[in-house]
């Protein structure tokens, strides 16, 4: 029994050791980009507004006219920042712009009381 466990342990102090080599002779490269890419750092204000916006509009526990509203500052704050972006910002301004413009069709048709009205939406 003891050698079961100390093989077991041996197993497990192996695998751990090669998951620390690996992460070492990445440089943390993995952990570096993540943490840029989520805290937005060296980003356009407004094309980070645009994806706050668009990730609260997506929360399920929204009011239909509060995800509406926030869908549309989306695309508003994604066309807005397009406009003097250029690279890879520009294509995610534009990948905002295009989910935010459909998420907000879905929802207008699936929220009976905005669908075929018009409806004044504060932001």
């Amino acid at each position: 029994m003891k050698t079961e466990f100390q093989t077991l342990l041996y197993r497990r102090l192996a695998w751990l050791f090669l998951l620390v080599c690996c992460l070492v002779m990445s440089g943390g490269a993995w952990c570096a980009t993540h943490r840029g890419s989520i805290q937005g750092a060296g980003q356009n204000p407004t094309l980070a507004a645009a994806r706050l916006s668009l990730a609260e509009a997506r929360k399920t526990g929204a009011d239909s006219r509060t995800a509406v509203a926030n869908y549309l500052a989306a695309a508003d704050l994604a066309t807005r920042a397009a406009g003097s972006l250029s690279g890879a910002e520009a294509d995610e301004a534009r990948l905002i712009y295009n989910a935010a413009s459909q998420e907000v069709a879905v929802s207008l048709r699936s929220f009976a009381e905005l669908w075929n009205r018009t409806e004044t939406i504060a932001s």
